[in-house]
């Protein structure tokens, strides 16, 4: 299934500049990561709050451009005023509820960062087995 956007209902679309234009044609992503499909009045906030959850996760979810970092980027994702302009813009994403992203955030992530922590205790523990070997 491909992903589709529409930015037609957009106020003022046509006149965003290129960098806008470039974060706009690329937001369907961001809210497929966070499970919401259409950028609505009633939903600023919790898109804004999905997204700050989710660049805690994985990092940020567009990356810089030719003139901004990744952090500008991420910073103007995450305003208002920036996702207040997009209200109108449509993707076939389909809305997943609080409780049902946050699950599938849980269930996704909770792999990785349990391999990282049984990567990190095992560290530890040859470090420590190494500390112990040296100070014998």
């Amino acid at each position: 299934m491909s992903l589709d956007w529409n930015a037609t209902k957009v106020a003022g679309f046509d006149g965003f500049d290129a960098e806008d234009r470039a974060l706009t044609a690329n937001y369907c992503w961001v809210l497929m990561a966070i499970g919401v499909g259409d950028v609505k009045p009633d939903n600023v906030g919790e898109i804004i709050f999905r997204t700050k959850m989710m660049r805690g996760l994985i990092g940020t979810m567009l990356t810089g451009s030719a003139t901004k970092s990744a952090d500008e980027i991420a910073a103007k994702l995450e305003s208002v005023e920036f996702v207040s302009r997009l209200i109108g813009y449509h993707t076939n994403v389909g809305f997943e509820t609080w409780t049902a992203w946050s699950k599938r955030m849980r269930k996704h992530h909770a792999g990785r960062y349990q391999d990282q922590a049984e990567a990190l205790a095992k560290f530890l523990g040859e470090a420590e087995k190494i500390g112990e070997a040296v100070s014998a």
